[in-house]
């Protein structure tokens, strides 16, 4: 008897201490994977293609990670493989040492009292092995099918969620409903062939009830055990598959980042920068190497606070010189100088955080106003509400609005202009020496363009702003036009001198907008 009671206590003892040091390890291991896998994700570098149908033809190796990879397969493994490292590895792993040391313990036990069993226990060892090897190469496939249909189904809802406005439009609902159904069918017809074929097994009759009796004792003791041993094993190999995917998001080779976000020994002064003067030297810049440059030599120098209008054709550079000021894509040679200081010296922490930018498409997160424009909780309510206030959000139609009211994903309880007038806000409250409009109205009704003009004249007068402009209007009261055309700056100069050049692509342009010079001369009392 003090034996039994010794070994209970034992394999207590065993059984509480196995549980919490599992559980703290799983813990932290889930954690760290899941921190540098997010890490080197949000730190990918992005390829911004005017014609990325013709890269994916013709230059497969030099796409982006996130041309390469769905959105649907990013989610599934932050998700789906995230959940099975948080709660299901760690019970497979748990479950599969119990079974273990069930057989470990049985085994041994039996043999003590029948030293003859140690050849039966070794019979049935083998045969369960063989079953394994067997057993273990389909569940893995079948795992790895599953994953690549949630992936796809991820990746198909998504993409509907997102676009909803454009498929109400094209009056294609019906047609993603269909598809979505069809791809859910897909993720759950091994369910429904696996439910079919127990409803068939239960519906058999002509078996007794002793020999379903029969049938249930047979199916106890050490052989239930080894099979769940089995089964265990299998599992914990198959979630490991999560841990693979995952550790291929954490190392070095598979996913290229950017340059460093802080470099403590090159950092600018906190007071930099204090003009706002931009030289842009030479700039030559491609988004993959083999690739045609996008940028060819483009030499620029605006004066601190000065405005200037970049415009040009699809295709001309414009978009491609704000991504070298922000260090999106690096520079292939050439420097850019703000306030005498290199940027590519710089970490880009230190670097985009001075920079401000309205850009075309608002980035709007679900929460609060407050959280969008404050995200780190830097201003007080005071400044915030001002902010509110001089962007236009607080006004007569949108007196319903306060700090904290919520936010849907995407913004999608506000209007197109709201989203802009949200990211003006957010440009006030950061004050940025440098401020950037990469095209801020092009989606916008004209009032809301009006609202964001007028804020731009009063709040940013002593600012350096650079604006990609689609509307000419925007832009012809400004210091300096440049006209961009092939990656080249073909044009440099006042709205007024540009136009008067019969023969520039300025002229071009103005005349197609309907711009005259009198309208050019009466806007230069603008900004």
């Amino acid at each position: 008897m003090i034996g039994f009671a010794a070994l209970g206590v034992g394999y207590s003892v065993f059984a509480l201490s196995m549980g919490v040091a599992l559980g703290y390890l799983s813990y932290e291991c889930s954690k760290r994977l899941h921190s540098q896998a997010l890490d080197r994700v949000l730190h990918v570098p992005v390829c911004i293609s005017t014609n990325l149908p013709k890269l994916r033809a013709n230059h497969p190796k030099e796409m982006s990670f996130f041309d390469t990879t769905s959105q649907g397969k990013i989610l599934s493994v932050f998700g789906k493989d995230v959940n099975v490292n948080d709660s299901s590895l760690p019970d497979s792993i748990r479950m599969f040492i119990f079974t273990i040391s069930s057989v470990i313990t049985s085994v041994v036990s039996i043999t003590i009292l029948e030293y003859y069993f140690v050849v039966i226990a070794t019979t049935v060892l083998i045969f369960y092995w063989c079953l394994a090897a067997f057993y273990r190469p389909s569940a893995h496939e079948l795992k790895r099918i599953e994953f690549d249909l949630r992936s796809l189904l991820y990746s198909r809802l998504s993409q509907s969620l997102t676009r909803l406005a454009t498929i109400r439009a094209y009056g294609k609902v019906d047609y993603f409903l269909k598809d979505n159904e069809y791809h859910i069918d897909l993720q759950n017809r091994a369910l429904l062939l696996t439910c079919t074929g127990v409803m068939s097994v239960v519906g058999v009759h002509g078996i007794s009830p002793s020999g379903i009796g029969l049938v249930l004792l047979a199916l106890t003791g050490l052989v239930q055990t080894m099979g769940m041993m089995t089964k265990q094993s299998a599992e914990v190999e198959n979630h490991m598959d999560s841990v693979e995917r995952l550790l291929q998001y954490t190392s070095d080779g598979d996913i290229p980042q950017e340059k460093p976000y802080v470099l403590i020994d090159n950092a600018p002064p906190k007071s930099w920068p204090n003009h706002g003067a931009i030289e842009f030297r030479d700039l030559v810049m491609n988004y993959r190497p083999g690739l045609p440059p996008v940028l060819r030599g483009v030499c620029l120098n605006v004066r601190g606070g000065e405005k200037i209008g970049v415009v040009g054709r699809t295709g001309a550079g414009k978009s491609s010189l704000m991504a070298a000021l922000f260090r999106i894509i690096e520079l292939t040679s050439g420097s850019i100088l703000i306030d005498g200081l290199d940027i590519s010296q710089m970490g880009l922490s230190a670097l985009r955080s001075k920079i401000g930018i309205i850009p075309q498409e608002a980035g709007i997160f679900s929460g609060t106003i407050r959280s969008n424009i404050d995200p780190f909780d830097e201003y007080d309510d005071a400044t915030l509400h001002d902010a509110l206030r001089r962007s236009h959000l607080l006004g007569q139609s949108t007196s319903s609005l306060s700090l904290d009211s919520p936010i849907t994903a995407e913004g999608g309880n506000l209007s197109i202009g709201q989203r802009s007038l949200l990211s003006l806000a957010r440009a006030l409250v950061k004050q940025s020496k440098i401020l950037v409009l990469d095209e801020a109205t092009a989606s916008v009704d004209l009032e809301t363009d009006s609202k964001i003009q007028m804020t731009i004249k009063t709040e940013f007068a002593d600012r350096t702003l650079l604006c990609i402009a689609h509307r000419l209007r925007t832009i012809i009261n400004y210091d300096r036009i440049v006209v961009m055309d092939q990656g080249q700056i073909v044009e440099v100069g006042t709205p007024l001198e540009l136009y008067l050049e019969e023969s520039s692509m300025f002229r071009s342009m103005c005349d197609q907008s309907g711009i005259d010079a009198q309208e050019i001369a009466r806007s230069r009392g603008g900004v």
